[in-house]
């Protein structure tokens, strides 16, 4: 929306501009599982990632109507790295704290070994299948992890509504103290 709203650029080019963080996103996750692999630890990369999302975010806040298009790519470019640490640490947490008769969800959504490695490819492939027992044990394990995954968002959730109790009270109901305010002769003439 701000490549929209703020560069004024269409449907297209904003798709474009969201390369950056695609470009960052994608090869991170794959370098981080592997040293999450590698070192049999992942907490690490969760909170690198958290921290760097910490700073990515907040480097979104300098964005104007006046940033160039090398800034905005720029700042694009630090978002995909930090939450490909995330996703991709959050997935090795969740396995590894899954109980042992839902690993199989946890790490491969209780499919088959080939299936597992590719379960997003594999969704083309099991809207074509037949009805079949075969297609509905599948149904019911992508059912199952989203189901998990959806457990997980609740509780980020809960956890984020337990935050919100804490924001401090400040009253709406106060006069405008401000330098701007809107002439209604400007307005009136120009309609």
């Amino acid at each position: 929306m701000y490549l929209q709203s703020v560069q004024a650029y269409g449907p297209t080019l904003s798709g474009v501009g969201l390369v950056p963080i695609i470009g960052g996103l994608i090869p991170t996750s794959i370098i981080v599982g592997g040293f999450m692999t590698r070192l049999g630890s992942y907490r690490w990369a969760i909170w690198s990632g958290w921290a760097t999302i910490i700073v990515s975010t907040a480097l979104l806040i300098i964005l104007s109507h006046t940033t160039p298009t090398y800034g905005w790519i720029l700042i694009f470019l630090t978002i995909g790295p930090s939450h490909g640490l995330v996703l991709t640490s959050l997935n090795f947490a969740l396995q590894a704290l899954a109980k042992e008769r839902d690993g199989a969800y946890a790490a491969a959504m209780g499919l088959d070994e080939h299936v597992a490695k590719d379960a997003e490819a594999f969704i083309l492939v099991l809207n074509s299948m037949p009805d079949s027992a075969e297609m509905v044990s599948y149904r019911v394990a992508y059912a199952e992890a989203f189901r998990n995954l959806f457990e997980v968002l609740l509780g980020v959730a809960v956890l984020a509504g337990v935050a919100s109790a804490f924001i401090k009270h400040a009253s709406m109901d106060r006069a405008l103290d401000s330098e701007h305010v809107l002439n209604e002769q400007e307005e009136n003439s120009k309609a």
